[in-house]
């Protein structure tokens, strides 16, 4: 999704605060998944939906969060 170097916010992508728990990490990462995913054809984006991803992937492990 991104080139090397270039600052990405997670938070934005899922737009989530970044104080939030874990189970709203999940929910909202769910959520944005589930409107990009390809197989939705009205709201289908595929840039969009590996960011999602990304940003899940991430942000879910504490250690990487902080």
């Amino acid at each position: 999704m991104t080139t090397h170097g270039d600052f990405v916010d997670y938070y934005t992508v899922l737009q989530i605060d970044p104080a939030c728990s874990a189970k709203a990490l999940e929910a909202a990462y769910r959520h944005w998944a589930k409107i990009y995913h390809p197989d939705h054809p009205d709201s289908a984006d595929v840039e969009k939906f590996t960011a999602v991803i990304e940003a899940y992937r991430l942000l879910r492990d504490p250690a990487q969060r902080s």
